[in-house]
């Protein structure tokens, strides 16, 4: 009974890739390439990433015992930089993690369920080459700071992060990946704005890599608004095919899922990418898992300062404005706009303190200083000055009316 209780999650998830076509938009509009600042201004380093769904479940030769060094041997034979991993759980970790340790991986992440324990979605870095600086994980949830089942999510679903440096050159990227639910339409919509929003306020100014398997199609909402807020599909970038499965449910069957649910993303970062590819080998006459698992190496650019140089920036960000162009609706275009501009200081026009406070929340490394122009310092529209505040410091400051009583 419990063997056919694990595979119900399967037979639903074969369910919906044969029904999923119906409700998802096929056709992808192509992006734009990432904005290419000023070579001069940037510190490049090429970083081969991945990312894996290795599947928890499986009997005979496809079980996690059996496959153990199919899976290891394709990531090995990879050589990534940093990878990212789905359906680890405790079994799982304990084979494979020694493994990967003396090959020179070391790792970060935790179980998605209360007690650590349960599936996790770690990310793993080669540990001679890189430090490790900050790590965390949220959970896609309305509470991302606990383990936490979201909206309609069948399980609780996490997103890890880990920023790393290059020892040598001291080249810093950022690391994300995550695993969305199968069966929750909202909880994968949700989750993807949740990510978007930390990777805003966990890495604003470091180029950026987002893996996972999204259980979501090309087209649908969740890749449509990751794509929408300053990330790029890598596979696009290198213009490989857009059609292809990455789940094959162990027969090769492309046909089971037309279109991929695994991703790798980057950030306006991106210089360009020398490949993209989806991995479909056997090792030792099995697939190691159920997924197919991606792989891309790209040119990361880390922005760096130039003696002399100093980038400013104006821009009215309207006040109101109704449906799509409502101010919580343009929030993250504004944001990314301003990133991708990446101005020492900029002035906006038309702020409310709403404006204010979120353009401060999504660039943490900006400071401002403002006031409102109507009665008390946060009434009315603001003409703030934002500014590096790491790299500026205000020694006078100042708000005067334009009127013949300017104070």
């Amino acid at each position: 009974m419990s063997t056919i209780i694990a595979y119900i999650p399967t037979v639903l998830l074969f369910i919906y890739s044969l029904f999923a076509p119906l409700f998802t938009p096929l056709a992808v509009k192509p992006q734009s390439p990432p904005p290419v600042a000023p070579m001069e201004d940037t510190i490049k380093q090429s970083v081969t990433v991945m990312s894996f769904n290795i599947y928890v479940f499986g009997t005979g030769k496809t079980s996690p015992e059996k496959r153990t060094g199919a899976v290891y041997d394709t990531i090995i034979k990879q050589s990534p930089d940093s990878f990212g991993m789905q359906e680890v759980d405790e079994g799982w970790r304990e084979r494979l993690e020694p493994m990967l340790k003396k090959a020179g991986y070391a790792s970060f992440g935790v179980g998605r369920e209360k007690n650590g324990g349960g599936e996790s979605s770690p990310v793993f870095y080669l540990s001679k080459k890189y430090e490790l600086l900050k790590s965390g994980v949220f959970w896609l949830s309305k509470t991302p700071e606990k383990p936490s089942k979201g909206w309609d999510a069948a399980y609780n679903r996490l997103c890890t992060w880990v920023i790393l440096r290059d020892k040598k050159t001291g080249f810093t990227y950022a690391h994300f990946n995550t695993h969305m639910d199968h069966l929750g339409f909202t909880a994968r919509q949700k989750g993807a704005e949740l990510i978007i929003q930390r990777i805003n306020k966990i890495a604003p100014e470091l180029p950026v890599v987002l893996t996972g398997d999204f259980n979501a199609k090309m087209g649908s909402r969740p890749y449509r608004t990751v794509l929408r807020n300053g990330l790029y599909d890598s596979r696009e970038i290198a213009n490989e095919s857009m059609k292809g499965a990455t789940l094959h449910g162990y027969a090769g069957r492309d046909k089971l899922n037309t279109l991929p649910i695994d991703y790798i993303f980057v950030s306006r970062h991106a210089r360009s990418v020398a490949f993209y590819k989806v991995i479909k080998d056997k090792v030792g006459g099995v697939y190691p898992s159920d997924h197919y698992p991606v792989c891309a190496k790209v040119t990361l650019a880390n922005q760096k300062a130039v003696k002399g140089v100093t980038r400013f920036m104006s821009f009215n960000v309207l006040t109101g404005g109704e449906g799509e162009k409502e101010m919580t609706q343009r929030v993250d275009q504004v944001v990314n706009t301003i990133r991708s501009a990446g101005p020492d200081t900029f002035g906006v026009q038309e702020a409310h303190y709403a404006w204010i406070s979120s353009i401060k929340e999504n660039l943490p490394a900006y400071d401002y200083v403002g006031r409102g122009r109507g009665d008390g310092m946060l009434m009315g529209e603001f003409s703030a000055i934002f500014y590096l505040k790491d790299k500026y410091k205000v020694i006078d400051s100042g708000t005067f009316w334009l009127s013949e009583t300017p104070n």
